[in-house]
């Protein structure tokens, strides 16, 4: 793939897509539960907001922040869901530049990527592809939106939060 054009490389991308599936499939209870509690929240949450030429968060990108955030918290083998859904959201709205990247199939280091915007998650499953790379202005300011209003929401208020989930923390564990 390193040998073909960017635009090319979206048509190798079809074929990866089993490895994107086994690298979720083959995540732990913990990650799961979370994958599926942000999963309902972006149903919820989304379904009101989505507008004509805004790019929403896609349940690849969402399901890879679960595991970035379970991995922040030290891989364990329970998770408080709201703490994770509140980490997520962290990730989605700070303004920061971030890197998550994948190490399970490859060394992400010898594929580097630039990303224009604030989150740069790179696939696990293919060394070349940025799931935010098509995220324009508009698009972070609906996903920014939603996540603030998450954050407000009663469910997350007056959550003690621990290291994950303070704004100085994920930063540190992202960068």
């Amino acid at each position: 793939m390193k040998e073909v054009s960017p635009f090319q490389r979206k048509f190798c991308s079809a074929s990866l897509l089993q490895l994107q599936v086994d690298f979720v499939k083959h995540q732990v209870t913990a990650v799961k539960d979370l994958i599926r509690f942000v999963k309902y929240w972006s149903k919820e949450c989304f379904q009101d907001y989505a507008a004509p030429n805004v790019r929403l968060p896609s349940s690849y990108l969402l399901e890879l922040l679960c595991v970035k955030v379970w991995e922040m918290a030290g891989r364990p083998s329970f998770m408080d869901k709201r703490k994770g859904l509140k980490a997520v959201m962290w990730l989605l709205i700070t303004k920061k530049h971030q890197r998550v990247k994948g190490q399970k199939y490859y060394n992400p280091s010898k594929y580097p990527l630039s990303s224009t915007f604030r989150l740069f998650v790179q696939d696990p499953a293919n060394p070349f592809n940025d799931l935010c790379s098509d995220f324009d202005a508009p698009s972070w300011g609906k996903t920014r939106q939603v996540a603030n209003m998450t954050l407000k929401m009663p469910l997350l208020k007056g959550l003690h939060t621990d290291h994950l989930c303070t704004r100085k923390n994920v930063l540190g564990y992202c960068s």
